[in-house]
């Protein structure tokens, strides 16, 4: 069956569309986006692993809705957006109101990048570490080893690991040609292992394939960890592979999973104390356009062990309600003191 995608006219969308983010059919032979069929390729980019429930078929996404940061939620609405136009339905849900594409900038909807790399010492290491495999492919070969290396980068919210993540991999489709697979759930872990393993090794033996775990202690919340192992350790994963997981909860996450090298080869922590000298300043430009204020670093916020996250509000907030940046931070404080008093301590997943 050939996945199409046509028009109120019963126009075919052609090749030109392929790729735009619609599903990935996979059959035995061949691999088709919308009105393409890909007979060798699977083209750059981020995938999630799923399930067609219709045709039971494995498909791979590169359009995910709960992910998506666009202003486009469903297939129809994609498709408008490749004519030029989106329908959109008015609060009452009777009437459709038609909205020019061109008039939403989509490049200010992309978050821009702090190069958080350059300012901490744990993703300094780890950033470094991941050149240096990419330029050792040959070393590799020569001496018959499996080319693939493993990353977990551990610490707590806030610090910008799921960042240099998503950047890294934006890095490496443009830079190498890779195809990112994300797993966000045991479902995807299952589907991948059950029903994916064949595209891996048929349609990318020769590409860059990097898995990405964006919260590893969700993958470790049962007892029988043998399907994570078996992602780990499978034979169709032990070349031209590289695994970026993260996790804000190391204590959940059992030793036999990482004691083992060739399970996760650099192992760092990326904690609130691995900021050079400079940092602050250098985030204050970048979230706020000027220079920082010289008496800044005599106040009682500069040189605390305080995260991105917390930085970011302490400016913002000091900005927007025109207040001192010295109450900002007596707000923050006061913050964190009633978390720590009224809120239960638990696993933290996300950024």
């Amino acid at each position: 069956m050939k996945l199409q995608i046509q028009n109120s006219t019963n126009q075919t969308y052609s090749e030109e569309y392929a790729g735009t983010g619609a599903s990935v059919l996979v059959h035995d032979s061949h691999i088709e986006f919308p009105a393409g069929k890909l007979e060798y390729e699977v083209p750059p980019g981020k995938y999630y692993p799923m399930i067609d429930r219709k045709s039971d078929r494995f498909i791979l996404s590169r359009y995910n809705p709960a992910e998506h940061r666009g202003p486009f939620s469903d297939l129809d609405e994609l498709v408008a957006e490749l004519e030029g136009t989106v329908v959109r339905k008015d609060v009452t849900g009777k009437n459709s109101i038609k909205e020019n594409v061109a008039s939403i900038d989509h490049a200010s909807m992309t978050p821009r990048y702090f190069p958080m790399e350059e300012y901490h010492v744990g993703l300094k290491q780890v950033n470094e570490g991941i050149d240096a495999f990419l330029k050792s492919k040959d070393f590799y070969y020569q001496n018959r080893l499996g080319y693939k290396r493993g990353v977990l980068l551990y610490g707590p919210p806030g610090t910008g690991k799921s960042r240099y993540v998503e950047h890294k991999c934006d890095q490496l489709i443009t830079d190498y040609d890779a195809i990112v697979l994300r797993l966000q759930s045991y479902g995807d872990l299952d589907v991948l292992l059950s029903r994916g393993l064949y595209v891996v090794k048929a349609k990318m033996t020769n590409r860059l394939k990097v898995i990405v775990i964006e919260e590893l202690a969700t993958l470790v919340q049962r007892n029988d960890y043998t399907e994570l192992l078996n992602l780990l350790d499978h034979m169709a994963l032990q070349d031209n592979v590289l695994f970026l997981m993260t996790t804000n909860s190391p204590d959940v996450i059992p030793e036999n999973i990482i004691d083992r090298p060739s399970r996760v080869d650099i192992l760092e922590e990326v904690g609130n104390d691995g900021y050079i000298e400079g940092y602050t300043e250098a985030w204050y430009e970048f979230l706020m356009g000027e220079k920082m204020q010289e008496s800044w670093k005599s106040m009682n916020f500069y040189g605390k062990i305080v995260n991105p996250s917390y930085l970011k509000e302490l400016f913002i907030s000091a900005k927007i309600n025109s207040i001192s940046i010295e109450t900002s931070w007596k707000s923050i404080e006061r913050r964190r003191h009633r978390i720590r008093s009224h809120f239960s301590k638990s696993d933290s997943i996300g950024f």
